[in-house]
């Protein structure tokens, strides 16, 4: 059998070597000038591509800060201040941005604290009607300053209410996320819409439009000007050269970066290369000599020919691989490479040293390449808890089914730090695969965003509670109890209104600061009576709402409302006091089209039964009290 094999592989070899002498004296006998031009080309349409997934990165992250707003700002409402925050707090985290919050027909607040006004602007219009919006460049009015701006609606109840927006300085973004590309002087990167109108440009490239710019410095051109614009409406790639003032070649080659119709043109001059001879002798002995050692190599070490096929086909990959990893080395936090195979990190780039209680950058890598190798390369899902707050299991196991399916994807989580607690971070990852489709590889970047997090979430918990009790306010608990009752289990709870008799005595006779503390001692006594499950609210002054959740039968329910009558609270005690509190109480079951407006106009009519009965007593609400 092996013979045969061995037969079968001289073979190939012999077809393989004919048929690379025969596309080597191909190659060879094109002109030296043909072999330039084509790596040229190859060199510039990489620049392109990595110029549109830098692009699209860098408007994925500031989208991604866009999100935090539009998912905080319906909390903060007529809050000025904590939007404000809010705002400030979304534009220190990005990068070169300027945000705003604009409500319908309204001025815009700033995160700066400043209100403009953009209601004539085309980019808040287009919001407005649902559209997410990357639009450039504009000049602001009040600066000068060229930018583009990011606008997204902001919803409630389904309907658009406002605008969050950002502008994103031109010059700051230019410096960033072209300068990483202009790695030769004489290279030009622009970035310029369909009419050739220039948003951003590096080295030659700060030009007004590029058609202008062409025809200024074009003295011959290998494509005419209609054949450029219009492969540029038709949204397709190209190349071409053309001859400058200077009597130089310049290549060029012009792709869609598929944001809005913006294209990428990318230019290097030529006629320097082309007439170093010494570099074109090199690339002739480089290419006779990879071909003679290859033929070599067939006849020596035949065995070998399977892994240069592998390598072969692998190697049209190459870019997009140093793509991502240019793509990571722009972000902050650690940037890594892990090899699944050898179980071990390749590249560790932008470390640095942990918080102190927090994971140290080498224990974040050694949980990093334990969860990698459990969860990717052993496929052991279950292992998650091992290393993220079960919280966030459910959203990194989409994250992982979203990375074998797509090769890529951006997730949050808490990870277990070394003293058992959990620190927030942000993880980018994108994988490798073999001619298999296994993957083979992992890279990707993760940022600490533990602060952020921990101060949204403090923000979160300050803008639902109420400052006194501690306990919903009115706003808040109206949504938990709504999402109750759209609940489609057909679940029967118990709604109680709560009013504390003579309020107002108690703070005319004993001062308002007595009264402060019979509210917390009644909101003590209510968490003490009532499960951890059940819904507390102050609606406002001494009157205060619970949604007692799914209970088991309306007795429980009629039980608990007599004991929260027989108590005291402990301050009024001591002062020789009596309170006491009367409720209005309602049944109702989820889904039956009720909603928290519906049960608190029952409820709020039981409980002026229960104060026309004496006070200090409950009364259960029926059809005849409406």
């Amino acid at each position: 059998m092996w013979g045969k094999l061995h037969r079968e592989l001289i073979v190939i070899t012999i077809i393989s070597v004919l048929i690379l002498a025969v596309s080597f004296a191909f190659n060879f006998s094109a002109s030296q000038k043909d072999i330039l031009e084509r790596q040229t080309y190859d060199y510039l349409l990489d620049a392109a591509h990595h110029t549109k997934v830098i692009l699209h990165t860098e408007i994925q992250r500031q989208n991604e800060l866009l999100d935090i707003v539009l998912r905080n700002a319906p909390r903060y409402e007529g809050q000025k201040d904590n939007l404000i925050n809010l705002l400030s707090t979304v534009s220190n985290t990005g990068h070169f941005s300027t945000v705003g919050l604009t409500y319908r027909g309204q001025k815009t607040l700033m995160s700066n604290g400043e209100e403009i006004n953009i209601l004539d602007q085309d980019y808040y219009k287009r919001a407005l009607e649902g559209e997410e919006v990357v639009e450039g460049p504009v000049v602001l009015p009040s600066s000068g300053r060229k930018v583009v701006i990011l606008a997204k609606p902001l919803y409630k109840d389904e309907e658009v209410i406002g605008v969050v927006h950002e502008a994103y300085d031109l010059d700051n973004a230019t410096k960033t996320l072209l300068a990483v590309l202009n790695m030769q002087q004489d290279r030009i990167t622009m970035i310029a819409d369909e009419k050739g109108d220039v948003i951003m440009g590096i080295g030659n490239g700060k030009q007004g439009n590029f058609f202008k710019f062409l025809e200024q410095e074009a003295i011959g051109c290998s494509m005419t000007e209609q054949d450029l614009e219009k492969a540029i409406a038709n949204k397709e790639s190209g190349a071409f050269y053309y001859t400058d003032i200077f009597g130089e070649t310049q290549y060029v080659v012009f792709a869609p970066v598929e944001v809005n119709d913006w294209y990428t043109f990318q230019i290097v001059s030529g006629t320097n290369l082309l007439a170093d001879q010494q570099m074109l002798n090199k690339i002739a002995r480089d290419t006779m000599g990879k071909y003679f050692l290859l033929i070599c190599l067939c006849f020596l070490v035949i065995i070998y020919i399977w892994r240069q096929i592998e390598k072969d086909r692998l190697k049209q990959i190459n870019a997009e691989i140093e793509g991502l990893r240019l793509t990571a080395g722009l972000m902050e936090g650690c940037m890594f490479e892990f090899d699944l195979k050898a179980c071990k990190f390749l590249i560790v780039k932008n470390t640095g040293e942990g918080a102190a209680g927090h994971n140290t950058e080498k224990q974040i890598l050694e949980k990093l390449g334990g969860f990698i190798t459990d969860t990717i390369a052993e496929k052991n899902s279950s292992s998650l808890n091992k290393y993220f707050h079960e919280e966030d299991s459910s959203a990194v196991q989409k994250a992982l089914t979203e990375l074998q399916r797509a090769g890529r994807t951006v997730f949050q989580g808490r990870l277990h730090t070394s003293d058992g607690d959990y620190h927030w971070y942000r993880f980018y990852m994108a994988v490798v695969f073999d001619d298999k489709r296994q993957i083979k590889r992992v890279l990707g970047n993760v940022l600490d965003i533990n602060d952020t997090q921990n101060k949204f979430a403090r923000m979160q918990h300050k803008a639902e509670r109420d400052p006194l009790t501690g306990i919903y306010n009115r706003a808040v608990f109206e949504k938990y109890v709504n999402e109750v009752l759209t609940d489609s289990s057909k679940r029967q709870h118990a709604f109680f209104l709560l009013d504390i008799d003579d309020f107002k005595n108690v703070n005319d006779s004993r001062g308002h600061a007595f009264g402060d503390t019979v509210l917390c001692e009644l909101t003590a006594n209510l968490e003490r009576s009532f499960r951890s499950s059940d819904l507390l609210g102050r609606i406002g002054g001494d009157e205060f709402a619970v949604l007692m959740c799914d209970i088991t039968s309306m007795e429980n329910a009629l039980v608990k409302a007599g004991q929260i009558c027989s108590l005291y609270t402990k301050g009024a005690a001591k002062e020789g006091l009596k309170i006491s509190c009367s409720i209005g109480m309602v049944f109702c079951e989820s889904d039956d089209g009720a909603a928290f407006d519906d049960l608190y106009q029952k409820a709020d009519s039981a409980l002026y039964k229960a104060k026309g009965k004496g006070k200090n007593v409950f009364v259960v609400f029926d059809e005849n009290m409406l």
